[in-house]
C-alpha cells in the first residue's frame, strides 16, 4: 500500500502491517522527470576507457582470487601430508613401543694395531729401535723433505 503525500512530490510514503501487530513504514524519494533530459547527447569524453578500465580492474580482481584460492589449495595439500606423516610416524613408534622383541647390538670398536717385529738378523749401529724399517714402529715416518717435494711435482717438471 503507497500513499503520496502531494501529487506533484517526489515523496512516496509506505505503510503496512503485519498479523502481530508490526507496523512497517517506508520511504522513497524519487528524483523528478522535468529537467533530467538533455536535448542533445554528452559527448563521450573518455572514449570508452572507462569500460577498458574497469574491464581491467576485475580481470586483476579475478586473477587474485584465483591465485589465492590457489594457494589456499596448495596450504591445504601440504597440511593433508603433515598429517598423514604425523598419523604415520605414530603408527610406526606404537608398533615399535608395543611390539618388544628382543634385539641385541653389538658395537665395533675399531683399534690402531700395534706390532713389534725384531728381525734377529737386522743389526744396525747406532740407532735401534722396534716396527717397520727399523724404528719408528711403522706409525712416524721420517721423509726428507726435498725428495718429498720431488715425488709430489715430478710430473710439472718440463722435460726439455
Amino acid at each position: 500500500m503507497g500513499t503520496k503525500v502531494l501529487d506533484g512530490a517526489d515523496i512516496v510514503v509506505s505503510g503496512n502491517s503485519d498479523k502481530q501487530g508490526n507496523l512497517n513504514v517506508g520511504l522513497s524519494l524519487r528524483p523528478s522527470a522535468a529537467g533530467t533530459e538533455e536535448a542533445r547527447k554528452k559527448k563521450n569524453e573518455g572514449g570508452g576507457m572507462q569500460a577498458l578500465i574497469a574491464a581491467g580492474i576485475m580481470k586483476i580482481a579475478l586473477l587474485k582470487a584465483l591465485a589465492f584460492k590457489g594457494l589456499v589449495l596448495l596450504v591445504g595439500k601440504a597440511l593433508l601430508v603433515s598429517k598423514l606423516a604425523l598419523v604415520l610416524a605414530a603408527v610406526i613408534g606404537l608398533k615399535k613401543l608395543l611390539h618388544q622383541e628382543k634385539h641385541v647390538t653389538y658395537e665395533v670398536v675399531a683399534h690402531p694395531h700395534h706390532e713389534h717385529v725384531h728381525d734377529a738378523h737386522h743389526v744396525e749401529h747406532g740407532h735401534s729401535g722396534g716396527g717397520y724399517d727399523g724404528g719408528h714402529g711403522g706409525w712416524g715416518r721420517n721423509f726428507d723433505s726435498q725428495e718429498a717435494q720431488n715425488l709430489a711435482y715430478r710430473s710439472q717438471i718440463p722435460t726439455n
